[in-house]
């Protein structure tokens, strides 16, 4: 067992968030859907300065294929010369009952705005368009999770460290899987996430990972089984949780689950993001240092 670390962040700032115009790409080709802001870019920048010289060196970095997603880490490829791998695994979530999901554009799609996306990945997982529950998000993180964690554990060229950059139900799903701490309640809040802030987990211990049924399949029963250590290749704990000191902005637009599993509204490819339905928006922090986990 290689890896050691995993850096999971939120997209930064949306466009539509803010009364104005979304900053035009170079190429003059309209985004795929919904870009950063201005602030956002920003916040990118600053996220890049910060990851690039944490220690273990980052190797790779998976990001969902919504181009926000893209944005946000595409300072810290180039930094670091690496590809963005687009893994639809880590998509948006937009809960239960939903046929008419706003779809992510592909790879070949988004090389017109970045050279530097892996274009032969095989995605791990891509969530069903007819929705998914909060226990069904958690099946997924723990499906992609222990399908990524296994893979890097047998890369032989040896990754020690991954970024993955996702949205904010999916941050908070996948992170209290990782730590095999999932409350009763999923409003609780444990698992802090701002815009383009940082949740890192150490492995404490290696054990080789169980890979899990697909969720989905016909046999696949909502049992809980990844809580079992070996589905996600050991203990892993979390050391920073939603850390956001090197923000100029501070800690912005933070969210967690209401419980709510359905909208209210119809979601335009374009339109609001899946946490003004699904979720409670928290109130903005100022720049502060305090990233420790409670966990």
């Amino acid at each position: 067992m290689v890896l050691k670390t995993i850096f999971l962040t939120r997209h930064g700032f949306r466009a539509n968030w803010f009364d104005e115009p979304a900053p035009l790409h170079p190429s003059g080709l309209e985004p795929p859907d919904t870009p950063l802001s201005a602030h956002g870019l920003l916040q990118a920048q600053e996220l890049s300065h910060f990851l690039t010289p944490q220690q273990p060196h980052i190797t790779r970095i998976y990001s969902s294929p919504w181009y926000r997603c893209i944005q946000t880490v595409e300072p810290l490829a180039s930094a670091l010369h690496v590809k963005i791998i687009p893994e639809p695994g880590l998509g948006e979530w937009y809960g239960l009952n939903r046929t008419d999901d706003p779809t992510p554009a592909t790879a070949a799609e988004l090389q017109n705005f970045y050279a530097g996306i892996e274009p032969d990945h095989q995605s791990l997982f891509v969530p069903a368009v007819t929705g998914e529950s909060i226990e069904e998000l958690y099946e997924r993180g723990a499906y992609v999770l222990s399908r990524l964690i296994k893979q890097l554990d047998e890369d032989p060229s040896g990754p020690e460290s991954v970024v993955l950059c996702t949205h904010a139900a999916s941050l908070v799903a996948f992170s209290r899987v990782l730590a095999g701490d999932v409350p009763s309640d999923p409003s609780t809040q444990d698992i802090i996430a701002y815009t383009a802030c940082v949740t890192r987990f150490e492995r404490q211990s290696g054990v080789p990972v169980r890979v899990l049924p697909m969720p989905g399949a016909p046999h696949r029963s909502l049992q809980r089984d990844w809580l079992d250590e070996r589905a996600r290749g050991g203990r892993w704990r979390c050391v920073l949780n939603g850390y956001g000191g090197f923000l100029s902005s501070g800690r912005q637009r933070g969210w967690r689950f209401s419980g709510k599993e359905s909208f209210d509204h119809k979601v335009q490819a374009h339109g609001l993001d899946a946490g003004t339905g699904l979720g409670v928006v928290l109130p903005d922090e100022g720049p502060q240092g305090n990233g420790v986990s409670q966990l």
